[in-house]
């Protein structure tokens, strides 16, 4: 949650940064802009790989839980 946050306030700084960079004729601020930008959507990425990697485990774990009859849940293959 708290690294949603600041991915969005990173994406919604970086537009501004970038957009006032342009309008300003401020490549240096454009070009920070765009960074900042890029860096929220690698933390959404990372977010995202994180998440689906939980999961994973937690089906991992599931599937090695014995059931109330002391049978495994480990599916066959």
């Amino acid at each position: 949650m708290i690294e949603e946050l600041k991915n969005t306030k990173d994406n919604v700084v970086g537009k501004v940064k970038d957009t006032a960079g342009q309008l300003l004729n401020n490549d240096r601020l454009e070009l920070t802009g765009k960074l900042q930008t890029f860096k929220s959507e690698v933390g959404e990425k990372i977010t995202e790989t994180k998440e689906e990697a939980a999961e994973k485990v937690n089906e991992v774990i599931e599937w090695t839980k014995p059931d109330r009859k002391g049978n495994n849940n480990t599916p066959s293959v």
